[in-house]
C-alpha cells in the first residue's frame, strides 16, 4: 500500500515552493493573489485524490487520516478569506468525514496531527 505520509514529504514542498513571482502573505501567512490560491487548491485536490484512490472511501487508516488532515489544515492557513475559497475549504473538511469516515468529534485532534506530521 501507498505510503500517505512519505508521498507528502515528497510532494507538499514541491507545492508548497509554487507560489509564483508577486505572490505575498499577509500578516495572519494567507496568500494575497487569488489565482495562486486557486492553483494551490488545485495541487491539494490532486494529492486528496491520489490519498483517497490510494485507500478507498471506506478504509480509514491512522496514515491517511493523519495527511488529509494536514491538507485540510494547510488549505486553511494558506488560502485568503474569499467567500468562495471559503466554500472550498468547508468543503474539504466535509471530505474528511464522508471520504474516511471520521467521527466529527475527532476531527480537530486528526487536523491537529496531520498538521504536526507536515511541519
Amino acid at each position: 500500500p501507498l505510503d500517505c505520509m512519505r508521498m507528502l514529504q515528497e510532494r507538499m514542498p514541491v507545492i508548497l515552493s509554487s507560489l509564483p513571482p508577486g505572490d505575498h502573505l499577509d500578516a495572519a501567512g494567507r496568500l494575497t493573489n487569488r489565482s495562486s490560491a486557486w492553483k494551490r487548491l488545485e495541487a491539494f485536490s490532486v494529492l486528496l485524490q491520489a490519498l483517497v484512490s490510494a485507500h478507498g472511501p471506506s478504509h480509514l487508516t491512522p496514515p491517511a487520516a493523519e495527511a488529509y488532515g494536514g491538507l485540510v489544515q494547510l488549505v486553511l492557513a494558506f488560502t485568503p478569506s474569499d467567500p468562495l475559497l471559503r466554500w472550498l475549504q468547508l468543503d474539504m473538511l466535509a471530505g474528511l468525514k464522508s471520504y474516511f469516515r471520521v467521527d466529527p468529534s475527532h476531527l480537530g485532534d486528526v487536523l491537529e496531527t496531520g498538521f504536526t506530521l507536515l511541519q
